[in-house]
């Protein structure tokens, strides 16, 4: 009897095959969509599950509290390590991660400057699990200068991975350390924050940096990451123990603006949001997010596909009550249908396994991803679309089956519904298609729309033609001059200056201690940044009050300073009244040092870090021959920028021949702060497009539907003179009718969501009238084509066929 429905049902998909391929296409688009979703969101959720106790390792950081503000920072310092485990009996181990970069040399003598260089404790291995291809894990970081290397970096080196007992030599910012390989590693897994091309042993940052970077009393510098293995999952006692624990180690007056906190390793990727953090972050926010909207998508395919099939209750009205009075009953023709709906879906889960594989390497640029390909072959996946298939058929089927099921025979032979009409339960589902629909738009609209205001509009500075070259080693930070004026003297070259940091790194920003003179305020912690003569100009920033530094004006170098607005506001000035304000500047360089000066102009604030920082107070002052010049930068001059950084790699081989000649631009450096959010607004627009196109697949077999059923009467009219606008106009007037009802609905719930993201950025570029324009001209577009293509057909037709309609 199955067997027989079968064949019943595959003979009911050939006959009206065109009904049938815009159930599948619609059921496969929003499948499809999901499927990538998923994918995506397990992905997220199974970072750092490559260590066997996850679950039991913490990563310790620290809330710094300066004037209101809190900075919660992913680092802490070297003294913390040794510290839990004597005073913290519910951590069993420790571990310290130092990211450490240096420039190694090749045995060919080509030089290569490695970022991802970690100098971490001997315990690392038995804390986090890598895979060795050579080496003992246990004793490979014991002794001082070991290195392990992964295998990427063993093939770039000696271009084989047998290099056990081979020795590489490091130059730090300082001096060159010969190392000895002690370890392989395989390639890293993906799914882990801790990403490196090679280990030095944490005994090696001790003779490099003196022992100070471990004394008990030493809670500044350098920041290190420390982790920590606990006794058991629940980390509510070490939460519990750390004030006490801080106050006993770094002692009272620290532990007043500073705390420390410890969060669950598997935390890191989605929830942590710290600054400073190792490795890429996500977003627990977009997970749930991408969440509901797979569902919600998922949900517009089955209203189509339920839309779809009830639309034809009255095509199969007849059938129904011939079966029903050959005796047929409800459960058979229930059986009927749903053995239909399953034959769909199950096309429509083969179009989207075959989809998925195809798709997928354009999903991995989009999202940033490197998902490999291989589902087919994994025993899973059958499993799960069979799973897929059977929810969705029934979903999406049993209204259908239940509708039409019941109808009396009777009612049956009669049409079941009055041609033309839309019966309410259609009308609800049609509207919450294009509510999600233009829900989506929206989104897209406002979120694209926060970040082009994120990389232009609120900047503050101009980011264009702006490189950045990093001083790694302290001889060059000393004479930095020396370069920028190789580099001002050339044509190409617009201004240069030197710093300590840039916008874009929140980093080379220090908080050091002013005291104002004539403020209400006798002394405060700010934020400080140390550059040269030229970093407004180099930036492209406005001084609002005052005037720049300037090379004119030589006491500049060791008594004056530039502020921002934020900072004047900070000490109760108006930008007019702080310039030829004095303060006093407390820092470390050599010692302490306390420098007396005045306030020369104002700045106008600019966002140094991304929009989701606040603007922040910050005092500019220069501070000639010193280790705080991190980076070198040049503005070049409108043109071919390759011309220009030709010019400014020809002074550096001069300046440092030793060196190899790096840089970045700055607008590319900033913009990758926001490359979350273009992940996002990119799958946003790709997933609104989906769901309009379901939806409009719907209404376009409903117009379709509804034209069919108004064949006879659609005739009748033209022969008493209607004309083809107003036909079109009748048929399609109560579908678009109910998309501007769906607009409605959607753009207050859009304007909720999206209140509730924009709520993580300082400031916002706020929600414009013309998203809600571009969202109503797509959705209106789109829904008029579908419909209007239907209506004008039926309208042109001969009337002279359309009586003869049947």
């Amino acid at each position: 009897m199955i067997s027989a429905d079968i064949r019943a049902a595959l003979r009911r998909i050939r006959k009206n095959a065109g009904h049938a391929l815009l159930n599948v296409v619609g059921l496969a688009l929003g499948l499809v969509c999901c499927a990538f979703i998923g994918v995506f969101i397990a992905d997220e959720l199974a970072w750092e599950s490559v260590h066997e106790r996850a679950d039991r390792i913490v990563r310790f950081g620290e809330d710094h509290e300066n004037q209101g503000t809190v900075a919660r920072v992913a680092t802490t310092y070297g003294p913390l390590g040794p510290a839990v485990l004597e005073d913290l009996p519910m951590v069993e181990e420790a571990v310290r991660v130092l990211p450490y970069p240096m420039l190694f040399t090749r045995h060919d003598g080509v030089s290569i400057q490695e970022d991802d260089v970690l100098m971490v404790d001997s315990t690392f291995f038995s804390v986090f699990d890598f895979d060795f291809l050579a080496g003992d894990a246990g004793g490979a970081l014991d002794r001082p200068f070991s290195l392990v290397l992964t295998r990427a970096a063993a093939l770039r080196y000696f271009g084989t991975e047998q290099v056990l007992g081979e020795t590489l030599v490091g130059v730090d910012d300082e001096d060159a350390h010969t190392f000895t390989i002690t370890g392989v590693l395989n390639d890293l897994p993906r799914q882990t924050h801790l990403q490196f091309e090679m280990l030095g042993s944490w005994s090696s940052a001790r003779m490099m940096y003196g022992g100070w970077i471990e004394d008990p009393r030493n809670w500044d510098h350098p920041p290190v990451y420390t982790y920590g293995v606990l006794a058991s999952a629940d980390k509510r006692a070490l939460d519990a123990a750390l004030p006490a624990f801080a106050e006993a180690r770094m002692g009272p007056q620290r532990t007043q603006t500073r705390a420390l906190k410890a969060e669950y390793l598997q935390d890191l990727r989605l929830r942590s949001g710290r600054q400073d953090m190792l490795g890429e972050s996500g977003s627990i926010t977009t997970v749930y997010l991408f969440g509901v909207i797979a569902l919600l998508i998922l949900l517009v395919a089955c209203v189509n596909f339920t839309n779809l099939a009830t639309a034809r209750a009255a095509a199969r009205a007849t059938e129904v009550g011939t079966r029903k009075a050959l005796g047929a009953g409800r459960l058979q023709l229930i059986r009927q249908f749903w053995i239909e709906s399953m034959l769909m879906s199950g096309l429509a889960a083969i179009v989207v396994l075959v989809t998925f594989e195809a798709l997928l390497p354009a999903f991995n640029l989009i999202s940033g991803k490197d998902i490999q390909s291989g589902y087919l072959l994994d025993w899973r996946t059958p499993v799960v679309f069979l799973a897929v298939v059977l929810a969705v058929g029934t979903a999406a089927g049993s209204y259908p089956a239940l509708f039409l099921s019941r109808l009396l025979p009777a009612r049956a032979f009669r049409g079941g519904t009055r041609p033309g009409a839309v019966p309410l339960t259609r009308r609800v589902l049609v509207v919450f298609q294009f509510v999600v629909s233009i829900g989506l738009i929206v989104g897209t609209a406002v979120v694209q729309r926060q970040l082009d205001y994120a990389q232009s509009e609120r900047l503050g500075f101009d980011k264009e033609r702006v490189v950045l070259v990093p001083l790694r080693e302290m001889a060059n930070q000393f004479e930095a001059h020396t370069l920028l004026e190789r580099w001002r003297r050339s044509p190409v070259v617009e201004a240069a200056t030197a710093s300590s940091g840039m916008p874009g790194l929140g980093q080379g920003i220090y908080d050091w201690l002013v005291q104002p003179r004539g403020s209400h305020l006798d002394s405060l912690t700010m934020r400080v940044l140390t550059v040269e003569e030229d970093y407004v100009r180099t930036f492209g920033m406005e001084i609002v009050a005052g005037r720049d530094f300037s090379r004119e004006f030589p006491g500049d170098a060791t008594g004056s300073y530039l502020i921002n607005e934020s900072a004047a506001q900070r000490m109760g000035w108006t930008p007019e009244e702080a310039v030829g304000k004095e303060m006093v500047l407390s820092f470390w360089f050599e010692g302490e040092n306390r420098k007396e000066g005045a306030i020369v102009g104002v700045v106008r604030d600019f966002q140094y870090r991304s929009l989701r920082h606040a603007i922040e107070p910050i005092v500019f002052h220069i501070l000639p021959n010193s280790y705080y010049y991190d980076f070198a930068s040049a503005r070049l001059a409108p043109g071919d920028p390759r011309a220009g950084l030709a010019a400014l790699e020809a002074q550096w081989r001069e300046f440092n021949p030793g060196r190899p000649f790096e840089y970045r631009f700055l607008d590319e450096q900033f913009d990758a702060l926001y490359q979350s959010e273009e992940r996002l607004a990119r799958l946003l627009g790709l997933f609104a497009l989906v769901a309009i196109g379901v939806a409009c697949l719907g209404l376009f077999g409903l117009a379709a539907l509804a034209a069919e059923q108004r064949t006879k009467e659609i005739g009748i009219r033209k022969v008493l003179g209607a004309s083809v606008a107003g036909m079109v106009a009748l048929l399609s007037r109560d579908l678009l009718l109910l998309v501007g009802i769906a607009f409605l609905l959607a753009v207050p719930a859009a304007w909720a969501v999206l209140g509730w993201w924009m709520a993580g950025f300082t400031e916002t570029a706020g929600m414009p009238w013309w998203t809600l324009a571009l969202a109503a001209l797509v959705s209106f577009g789109a829904a008029w084509a579908a419909v209007g293509i239907q209506a004008v057909r039926a309208a042109s037709a001969n009337p002279v066929t359309s009586l003869r309609y049947e």
